[in-house]
């Protein structure tokens, strides 16, 4: 299958029927967690979705867009990452797994990982009316190859594109609509 940006939630989660649940993704970083996915993560745990942000989510910004993910627990302070705050570092497994956000359903160390990753950076992170936002996506874009549906000028149209890039668009109207030539 290939993965569209367009590509459906039902569709995603079956490319990524591959996954092993080796846990390897959970010893080495986190997961991005949605927010109307909180709730459900913190009935779950037994908490309130106040306490269980601040036990267990820390805010982050990634294309110009605030969202939360999982704390990690850094056994090095001198690492970068850490193990998800969820993993069980005796079964290898998620604590959360009957709760636990999309993006760690979306096995991202398989086969189409880097596609399921990107699938979900458009589709949750990026925004197409945010000029900021458009502009980090352009740069991680450039440097890899992205999926259908994915390349900037697709979000925004090569006019706005070069507007954004230019600086001259600083906030995102709609775009006009192309007006038909008299024949």
């Amino acid at each position: 299958m290939v993965i569209k940006k367009e590509s459906s939630v039902d569709d995603v989660l079956k490319s990524s029927d591959e996954c092993k649940k080796c846990g390897k993704c959970c010893e080495k970083g986190f997961g991005f967690v949605l927010n109307h996915e909180i709730s459900k993560m913190a009935k779950f745990m037994g908490q309130n979705e106040t306490n269980f942000i601040r036990k267990f989510l820390e805010p982050v910004e990634v294309f110009h867009t605030s969202k939360h993910r999982t704390k990690r627990r850094k056994s090095n302070k001198d690492k970068p990452y850490g193990r998800c705050v969820f993993h069980d570092s005796k079964t290898g497994e998620c604590k959360i797994h009957d709760a636990k956000p999309l993006y760690c359903k979306l096995g991202t160390c398989q086969t189409h990982g880097e596609s399921l990753i990107q699938w979900y950076y458009l589709n949750f992170f990026v925004n197409p009316k945010d000029p900021s936002s458009v502009r980090e996506w352009k740069i991680y874009a450039d440097m890899k190859e992205v999926i259908p549906g994915g390349k900037p000028q697709d979000l925004v149209g090569m006019e706005n594109l070069l507007k954004i890039l230019n600086y001259s668009e600083l906030t995102m109207a709609p775009p006009k609509p192309k007006l038909k030539k008299k024949q």
